[in-house]
Order: C-alpha cells, then sequence, then structure tokens
C-alpha cells in the first residue's frame, strides 16, 4: 500500500463531517461559500516528512511519513462573544474526533495509523468581511506505507 493523500484527505473529511456544529466539509479550498452552509471546514495539505534515502526501513519492506494538515474552519458570527463561544465547543470537539485511538481509514485498515491535533488558533475576524470568523487547527497524521 502506498501513502494515499487523497484517502487521508477523505477520511479527515469523512470525520470533520460527524462535527455536529460544522454545517459543510470541503475537502479542497473552495472561493465562496453561502452564509447557510457556515460554520464551513476545508482542508489544507501542508508539508510531508518522509524517511531520508538509505534511512532503514520503519517495518521491513515499509516506511512512515507524517503529513501535516491545515483545517480551516469559517464561521459567520456577530461577536467576540459567539467567537469565544463557539472556539470552546469546537476545540473540544476537534480534540476528540482526531487525537484517541480512533484511527482515519475511509478505505480500509492502514491509510492512517496515528493522529495528532496539535495546534487551534482562536477563531479571528475577516479584516475585509467583518462578519466572517476563521479558526485554524494544524493535523498530522503518521502512516506507515510500502513503496
Amino acid at each position: 500500500m502506498s501513502l494515499d493523500l487523497a484517502s487521508i484527505r477523505s477520511g479527515i473529511a469523512q470525520t470533520l463531517s460527524a462535527i455536529p456544529e460544522i454545517v459543510r466539509v470541503e475537502p479542497y479550498a473552495v472561493q465562496n461559500t453561502a452564509a447557510n452552509n457556515l460554520p464551513c471546514a476545508m482542508i489544507f495539505r501542508g508539508d510531508i516528512q518522509a524517511p531520508q534515502l538509505h534511512e532503514a526501513d520503519t517495518q521491513l519492506g515499509s516506511f512512515d511519513a507524517t503529513v501535516t494538515w491545515t483545517i480551516r474552519v469559517y464561521a459567520n458570527l456577530g461577536s467576540i462573544s459567539d467567537a469565544q463561544a463557539l472556539d470552546d465547543v469546537l476545540a473540544q470537539r476537534l480534540l476528540s474526533a482526531f487525537d484517541g485511538n480512533m484511527l482515519i481509514d475511509p478505505n480500509g485498515p492502514g491509510v492512517v495509523d496515528e493522529s495528532r491535533i496539535s495546534f487551534i488558533s482562536p477563531f479571528m475576524q475577516e479584516e475585509d468581511h467583518p462578519a466572517l470568523w476563521i479558526c485554524e487547527a494544524t493535523l498530522q497524521t503518521f502512516s506507515i506505507f510500502t513503496p
């Protein structure tokens, strides 16, 4: 099995879809979304860290990779107190969804062996659109794969 980034992204989207406060999940970035689709989460892939050439295999014939993902949640909120209230609930939901023994594997075992939310920013008001607030979470996934 190779490192299947599309399946990992799909699994992250599926996990986010189970969070009741998130109305819509976009696996890829979109330019605009209607206000009735907010709060909306979008998934962005960051760096991939894999073994260097000629490093020892982690398992016979297998390698491991850590992929960093950014989850952005966009919400239409009226005040800072609304943002803080949603912030508290959403942070807890994200931590619970990705930081446990739950595996992200929409297409069978082994797509992701471990996941961890390593950072969550509070909701910040968008400068150009005062009713739009954005929260970012950093998710790291760890996978063992066979090239």
